[in-house]
């Protein structure tokens, strides 16, 4: 069986998901995210035929007074998928704010090869952060 490569100029993006709703001790747990990630995708393939693929995994956010679960949600430029570098950013940033929406969240960052993107409510900060 002959193996085939296909390969593409890499492109990243990501999004840092806080998993406090709105600065509370409420936790989203990753399992909600995880359905929420697969209805956004299966929406996405059903209207534009895009294959989004992402890797979740938890990390913490950490500054000052600050010690906040996350979930960083990196896109995967899965070269069968064939989006361009700028659908990749775009679904980022769409996910991003139904994120906030979705789980009542004042700022998410998307970070991207070319770029980060900062989306927020406000410009509240966490009572926790301490300057």
């Amino acid at each position: 069986m002959e193996i085939k490569s296909k390969t593409v100029n890499t492109y990243q993006a990501s999004i840092n998901l806080g998993l406090q709703r709105h600065y509370s001790d409420d936790l989203i747990p990753k399992e909600e995210v995880i359905q929420f990630i697969q209805d956004y995708q299966k929406s996405r393939l059903i209207k534009d035929e895009r294959l989004i693929s992402v890797n979740i995994f938890k990390s913490s956010i950490v500054c000052i007074g600050q010690n906040e679960p996350h979930l960083v949600i990196q896109f995967i430029d899965y070269p069968k998928a064939d989006l361009s570098h700028q659908d990749i950013k775009k679904e980022a940033v769409d996910l991003a704010e139904a994120f906030i929406n979705e789980y009542n969240q004042n700022r998410i960052v998307v970070v991207c090869t070319d770029e980060t993107i900062l989306l927020e409510k406000s410009e509240a900060l966490d009572p926790k952060i301490k300057k």
